[in-house]
């Protein structure tokens, strides 16, 4: 918001126009969103290999709940990290560091996923390795460990990404 509009945090005017975007996308959007396609499949195999999972969103509670609803992933991604957890959201490091911190790993352990340079630059700052996924309309990763169209065209490679 503050890139678009000037207007920062602690502003007055912030919170207004923050909750009025959230009460939009919630109202307005949510109900037309769609899952990408192979999100619960990817979840599922990533949790077949042992992998332990956590959502890291700028999301509130809220959103995350309707979303993670969406995707029919709210039985894999039970934990999580929302803007409610921290100070700064991305591309701050705050987020992921609260994530790995609730994982209970070292930085180097964790890969986080991501679709959004914010995402990628989060996790580097966090020291932490990110996959992307242009899903989210863009391609500008530079310091991904890999970079998929989505999270079926993951899941068709697994076995020959770096999860392999």
């Amino acid at each position: 918001m503050p890139r678009l509009t000037g207007i920062e945090k602690g502003h007055p005017a912030y919170e207004q126009l923050s909750e009025g975007w959230k009460n939009h996308f919630q109202q307005d959007e949510l109900p037309h969103v769609q899952s990408q396609p192979g999100t619960r499949a990817l979840l599922q195999a990533l949790q077949e290999r042992g992998l332990k999972l956590i959502a890291g969103t700028s999301a509130d509670e809220a959103l995350v709940d309707g979303l993670l609803k969406i995707a029919q992933a709210e039985d894999l991604l039970t934990e999580r990290t929302t803007a409610s957890d921290v100070e700064a959201s991305k591309p701050e490091p705050d987020i992921v560091q609260a994530a790995v911190g609730k994982l209970g790993l070292d930085p180097a352990e964790v890969l986080m996923v991501g679709d959004t340079p914010f995402d990628i630059e989060s996790a580097s700052r966090a020291g932490v390795k990110a996959v992307a996924l242009r899903c989210g309309g863009d391609d500008r990763f530079e310091g991904a460990v890999a970079v998929y169209d989505s999270p079926q065209d993951w899941l068709n490679q697994l076995d020959d990404s770096l999860l392999a």
